[in-house]
């Protein structure tokens, strides 16, 4: 625990047109009207998305993608893709979801969100074409035609795009991609996808086309039948991390891994990611064969890699006591947050301040969780309409223990944790990116802290 570290105060995101108070309202204005979609759920099918995209001229058929489902793990592969193919000199544009802090977040090109302005415009193009629609799209339908229709504008090289949920239904899916990946397949979204192993696997495996290459991380015996039938049905060739590709762990510590790959075209020694854990490594280790099918040269991983940041996944921003953040929201994330603070950090107790969804596996994160032998973990709702009350995350709880309390905001927990906890103590804020996206609001500096660089 004794390592030194560069200090900076935790910024907020740059608002390029803050200081204008006309942009400051247009844009207000527009992230208004894309969350007020919010108000028409969650509603898998591609018929919205089709008929949204078939109104603005198709913006997608210009386009070349990468497209990637899974359970846990698609926003750092398409980090990892995203800075390795800029540094390769692509125009690349990559979508991904949730975000922590602003909605820009989620559409970027070569690493850069997009402008409030160039937003403002694309909404207002965007709107009257959904307000003339019977069919009310969603929000996540809007977003993905507002990307596609701004990636195409910019002339994006290539688009990396993450689904949502699932696959198969997901408005991701009207692509055509050059290469597809599926991280790996674990229960989560069982209301949705199925509540079994194989229902989620055939959702996510619907992202397979014809002819395309396809890798994944996955190992189970169950879902890798269902993608091997599904490749071979469509002519997909099928990658697998441990058998096509594979990769030695040399150096591994809280601030990133040191490893060495053998991929599908080449050997690469001494990688090294920036963000911390061995799941990040089989994250990078996808992003890389999924470089080499697109036929990049490989003399721009190394540095591309090197250079991957994706907050809120394992990242400590404090220390003195530590403080991480990780937004593992199921309980296979959840084992790896377990796994990986048990083998990186040296703490003599543990502070976790925990807020979930109401729609996941609330005891089975506990479970994963309690094996940590927490000293407290505080219940925090984190802001989303979605969240689980704290009585019933409680309720759960006290099947497993009594060193809990019922805190609400998230400010006054990290407060709280942060006044309790000393130097060899670990502070642990998890169970949602929403809960994580709420911490990353508060500059855990006020509370006496310095935030690690």
């Amino acid at each position: 625990m004794g390592a030194k570290l560069k200090t900076r105060r935790l910024a907020r995101p740059s608002r390029p047109g803050s200081g204008c108070p006309e942009l400051e309202t247009h844009y207000s204005a527009a992230v208004d009207f894309i969350e007020s979609r919010q108000l028409f759920g969650i509603q898998l099918g591609l018929s919205n998305i089709t008929e949204l995209l078939s109104r603005l001229g198709h913006p997608e058929k210009d386009l070349r993608f990468i497209h990637i489902a899974g359970t846990n793990g698609k926003g750092s592969v398409a980090a990892y893709l995203g800075a390795a193919l800029s540094e390769a000199g692509c125009k690349v544009g990559v979508y991904t979801s949730p975000h922590l802090i602003d909605i820009r977040e989620r559409m970027t090109i070569r690493g850069k969100p997009i402008s409030e302005d160039r937003f403002c415009q694309l909404v207002d193009r965007i709107k009257p074409v959904v307000e003339r629609m019977s069919n009310e799209p969603t929000y996540f339908e809007v977003g993905t035609a507002l990307v596609l229709l701004y990636f195409a504008l910019e002339k994006v090289d290539l688009a990396v795009m993450e689904t949502g949920l699932g696959g198969r239904l997901d408005a991701t899916n009207v692509i055509k991609p050059e290469v597809s990946i599926i991280t790996n397949v674990d229960l989560d979204h069982t209301d949705r996808l199925g509540s079994s192993l194989a229902e989620i696997t055939r959702e996510k495996a619907g992202i397979i086309k014809k002819g395309v290459p396809v890798l994944t991380a996955e190992e189970k015996a169950e879902v890798i039948n269902i993608l091997q039938e599904t490749a071979s049905q469509r002519g997909s060739p099928l990658y697998r991390l441990g058998q096509d590709i594979s990769y030695q762990i040399e150096e591994a510590s809280w601030s990133g891994t040191k490893f060495n790959l053998k991929g599908l075209r080449g050997n690469y020694r001494d990688l090294f990611i920036p963000l911390a854990g061995e799941y990040q490594v089989k994250n990078a280790a996808l992003a890389v064969g999924a470089y080499e099918l697109l036929g990049f040269p490989a003399d721009h991983l190394k540095k591309g890699l090197s250079g991957t940041s994706w907050p809120g996944r394992l990242q400590v921003v404090s220390h003195n006591p530590f403080i991480i953040l990780d937004g593992a929201h199921n309980p296979a994330a959840v084992r790896e947050l377990r796994y990986n603070l048990k083998k990186l950090f040296c703490f003599d107790r543990l502070f976790i301040i925990l807020g979930i969804l109401g729609d996941k596996d609330i005891e089975g994160i506990i479970r994963e969780l309690i094996q940590l032998s927490p000293d407290t973990i505080l219940l925090v709702e984190p802001p989303c309409s979605r969240a689980a009350a704290m009585p019933e995350i409680a309720k759960i709880l006290e099947r497993y223990t009594d060193c809990f309390e019922l805190v609400g905001q998230i400010d006054k927990a990290l407060k709280d944790a942060c006044q309790r906890a000393e130097a060899n103590d670990l502070v642990c804020v998890t169970g949602s990116l929403y809960t994580v996206a709420e911490a990353y609001r508060f500059r855990i500096s006020d509370f006496g802290m310095r935030i690690a660089e």
